[in-house]
């Protein structure tokens, strides 16, 4: 079951990164700005969420609550950045050192050990994932330039994925969800005391239509969606395992954004050449093999 949660986490995620890139090449370029109204109207689903799973958790886990919705906040600002001057396919080949930071945190703090057929799967997904983010350019392959704004956001993320992992201990996944989506928004709006942040956030509803309002609910369901899926992942399993299927949310996004590409070039650019199309199929025999030493 935890397979199935990791994967659909991944594809709800490769949705809104596509979304993402488009609104923030083209709409919403301020990622602060960004954030607080993704932020705010992510808590519209949380009324769908059953009532015997909303209830105050303990003081104790208040507390990890409330930083580890902080850590998902600030972690997503670089994330924004690096979209906005980067290839969406390029930024995803940077999702795959979570994994790595959650292997060394999952061992230090939860004791989260893994048997050697996981380690073989972690390492055909992985290997997968590197593959597919690679862009075949000229003669040589080459990274995202986009790197350290990622490699810390990762880490963030990382950080993140251990304390819902420890709090999974205590509390029911949608209840953890639940929790931190609200802190999310409140913190979110921390954003708005800086001046010039407030009056373009202002600016921006009062430009915005029905098309952006649209567009964010589809991100916000999304991001979600994503969300709930990866929390109920890492309540069943050690987040190296949940987040070694980045890998699949790369293919995700690249298989939506074909469509995008040819018929709304505008809106988005990426490489769609042979040799870039040979390494994403041989990328995702790779994240087969992987998939099926886990199954």
């Amino acid at each position: 079951m935890w397979i199935l949660f990791a994967i659909s986490s991944n594809f709800s995620w490769a949705v809104e990164n596509v979304a993402t890139k488009i609104m923030v090449g083209n709409r919403v370029k301020n990622p602060y700005v960004f954030s607080v109204l993704l932020f705010v109207l992510s808590v519209l689903p949380l009324l769908f969420i059953p009532a015997k799973y909303i209830y105050f958790p303990a003081i104790s886990d208040w507390k990890i609550i409330i930083l580890s919705s902080a850590l998902y906040v600030f972690a997503g600002l670089p994330y924004l950045k690096a979209m906005g001057i980067e290839e969406v396919t390029r930024i995803n080949i940077w999702w795959n050192l979570i994994p790595v930071f959650n292997f060394v945190l999952g061992i230090i703090f939860l004791n989260d050990l893994i048997g050697p057929m996981d380690f073989m799967a972690i390492f055909f997904l992985m290997s997968g994932a590197m593959l597919t983010s690679l862009k075949f350019e000229k003669i040589n392959f080459k990274f995202s330039k986009a790197f350290l704004l990622m490699v810390f956001s990762c880490f963030l993320y990382s950080v993140y994925a251990i304390m819902i992992r420890f709090l999974s201990k205590d509390l029911p996944a949608p209840t953890i969800f639940f929790w931190v989506t609200v802190c999310n928004a409140f913190l979110a709006l921390i954003f708005l005391l800086h001046r010039s942040i407030r009056l373009e956030f202002l600016t921006t509803i009062k430009n915005s239509n029905f098309y952006l309002f649209l567009s964010f609910l589809l991100l916000v369901v999304m991001m979600d969606l994503g969300n709930l899926f990866n929390t109920l992942a890492l309540s069943l399993r050690p987040g190296v395992l949940v987040y070694a299927f980045e890998g699949l949310q790369v293919l995700f996004v690249f298989l939506l954004s074909m469509p995008i590409i040819k018929f709304f070039p505008s809106l988005l650019q990426e490489s769609l050449d042979r040799r870039n199309l040979l390494v994403k199929l041989f990328s995702f025999i790779f994240i087969m093999i992987g998939l099926l030493l886990l199954i």
